[in-house]
């Protein structure tokens, strides 16, 4: 079995250098992105299954793969992008510091160290399902 992983397509606040709010949505590009993606893999690969987090710019770009491929696509919130917190909604410019080397948890988000223990039961959680 081999793992592929995909980040979700261009949003317009990837564009504005925003930090993301969990229910951002994929530009026209993004979608335009996430149908290259799977038309992609469809020549390249064999996938057998999708598995996505459940946040909207994440789960449209699956199931635009998806449609592709002829898969399922799976949720799951394990594997959404690390929470941010009350930093969500603010332009990287404003912070003074970069978010995403932080390794102690902003207000009302999570660790590096959470973060990576959740991808990490994500992770696992696959490799039990596709034994």
């Amino acid at each position: 079995m081999a793992l592929l992983i995909a980040r979700h397509g261009e949003t317009a606040l990837n564009v504005a250098r925003v930090v993301q709010p969990a229910d951002t949505v994929l530009s026209a590009r993004g979608e335009l992105q996430a149908a290259a993606l799977g038309e992609r893999l469809a020549r390249e690969y064999r996938v057998r299954s999708i598995v996505s987090s459940d946040l909207p710019r994440a789960l449209q770009t699956a199931e635009r793969v998806a449609r592709c491929l002829g898969v399922p696509v799976t949720e799951s919130s394990e594997w959404r992008e690390r929470n941010f917190g009350h930093l969500r909604g603010r332009a990287y410019e404003t912070l003074g510091f970069d978010p995403v080397a932080m390794r102690e948890a902003p207000e009302g988000g999570e660790s590096l160290a959470q973060f990576e223990a959740r991808v990490a039961r994500a992770c696992e959680e696959i490799g039990r399902a596709h034994v």
